[in-house]
């Protein structure tokens, strides 16, 4: 009975290295640019690698896209109506896939901007804008650096979350593996920062605070910070497996 499954086995590896490279084989990558007016609501999917900039008031949206192909595609879906634009971007789940879509996408102020991507990375730089932001990945790094927007919301599954120069009244960064990092420069009303595995640290602007903070298994140093349990203005840091740091701003 041992001779046919192991024939079997060997058939299947077999079958599975010969996909694996045909499919490589069938690799290849192209560059589209794309302008899309009248944009109010920005929704990225499935997506790799995202890096938003901002862009003049009364811009389109400009979307670049670096598209990686094999065998099993890329998927590749754009919506764009009543002002809402989706970019849904996915390979189906096979052995060896390799397909993709990297965004670099130019978006003025005003518009509403959700990202959620699948295997690579987020960035977010000198981005300003009057709606909330959201940035989440669930296999790389989140990154936000001189944002201004009335609330950011970043999370990685399995990175680091790093987010400086933040001009934003309510901010929350969290990460399930790595360590979080939170700067913010103007006036807040909430951060909350956490980690399941890493390190968390913020830097906050001069004020009294109601501060809840809990490392598990590290320390916790936010001497520096000013509390009062009945403070308007409320901080809330929690790491499971690392240090917790909170310190105050003294950057103009």
């Amino acid at each position: 009975m041992l001779r046919p499954v192991s024939a079997l086995v060997c058939l299947l590896l077999v079958a599975s290295g010969a996909w694996t490279v045909t499919n490589l084989l069938a690799r290849s990558t192209s560059e589209t640019r794309t302008t899309y007016d009248g944009v109010r609501s920005l929704e990225i999917a499935d997506a790799g690698r995202v890096r938003l900039t901002g862009a003049p008031a009364g811009s389109p949206v400009t979307v670049t896209e670096r598209i990686t192909r094999d065998l099993t595609g890329p998927r590749r879906r754009v919506t764009h109506s009543g002002g809402r634009l989706v970019l849904d971007a996915g390979c189906h789940m096979v052995l060896g896939t390799t397909c993709v879509i990297d965004y670099e996408i130019a978006v003025p102020p005003g518009v509403r901007i959700t990202v959620d991507a699948r295997d690579g990375d987020v960035e977010a730089a000198d981005l300003r804008t009057g709606q909330p932001l959201e940035l989440r990945s669930a296999a790389g790094d989140v990154a936000a650096e001189r944002v201004t927007a009335p609330g950011l919301r970043a999370s990685s599954s399995a990175g680091d979350v790093r987010l400086l120069e933040i001009r934003a009244p309510r901010i929350e960064a969290r990460s399930a593996a790595g360590d979080v990092r939170a700067e913010a420069l103007s006036p807040l009303t909430h951060l909350g920062a956490r980690s399941s595995a890493g390190d968390v640290d913020v830097v906050v602007p001069e004020g009294v605070y109601a501060l809840t903070a809990s490392a598990g298994r590290g320390d916790v140093r936010a001497g520096a910070i000013r509390t009062d349990p009945d403070s308007r203005r409320s901080l809330e840091l929690r790491s499971s497996a690392g240090d917790v740091t909170a310190e105050v701003q003294t950057r103009r």
